[in-house]
């Protein structure tokens, strides 16, 4: 079995400088094609066939028991994040002191 673990992070300490969206420093945008990039690279050479081609090992039916479950409606964080990224929050927070 490859033993094998990958990061890929960009970013900096300084958090005054930065990107003008999230969408251009966000990980798909920025960390994802360097992971792609490597992965590529490593496709190309059979020696490293062990790791671009393992695959996991079927759960046993007990986990899969577990996992079976029907689905929660959530907040709609996700929605908002990939269906409608310019959609403007409608829900007003109150302001003042939190004691």
């Amino acid at each position: 079995m490859p033993k094998l673990i990958h990061v890929t992070w960009v970013g900096l300490d300084n958090h005054e400088i930065g990107f003008r969206s999230t969408s251009l420093g966000q990980g798909a945008n920025a960390a994802l094609p360097i992971f792609a990039k490597w992965m590529q690279e490593m496709n190309k050479h059979p020696y490293y066939n062990e790791i671009t081609q393992a695959q996991f090992k079927r759960p046993n039916p007990a986990t899969l028991e577990m996992l079976d479950c029907e689905p929660v409606k959530r907040d709609g964080f996700f929605k908002r994040l990939f269906k409608n990224p310019d959609k403007k929050k409608t829900k007003a927070f109150r302001k003042g002191n939190s004691g």
